[in-house]
């Protein structure tokens, strides 16, 4: 991957969450389900619960009251670190020193 390839995937990627966070806070949450496929699942690692296909995480994440902002409180974000599992990408390069 070239470096203006890697650069659009990672913008894609923080674009990808941004729009997680604001249907979820800010929008309509059942529409969070458009941002996985048909068969997108969502888990909790430390107890492995599943929420599993596009219409059961419709139906997940419409259940939230509209009022209740899962990510923020007194303007600051909670939401500070996430692990996203591509089984399909492997691990994510990392390096010591900040990209040219």
């Amino acid at each position: 991957m070239d470096p203006m390839e890697r650069l659009l995937a990672e913008r894609a990627c923080e674009r990808l969450v941004i729009d997680f966070v604001h249907r979820l806070d800010l929008g309509e949450p059942s529409s969070v389900a458009e941002l996985f496929t048909e068969d997108g699942v969502w888990q909790w690692p430390e107890d492995g619960r599943l929420v599993k296909g596009r219409d059961a995480l419709r139906a997940y994440f419409g259940s939230r009251p509209a009022d209740r902002l899962f990510h923020r409180a007194d303007g600051t974000w909670l939401l500070a670190s996430r692990t996203l599992h591509l089984p399909f990408g492997g691990a994510t390069p990392r390096t010591n020193s900040p990209l040219p």
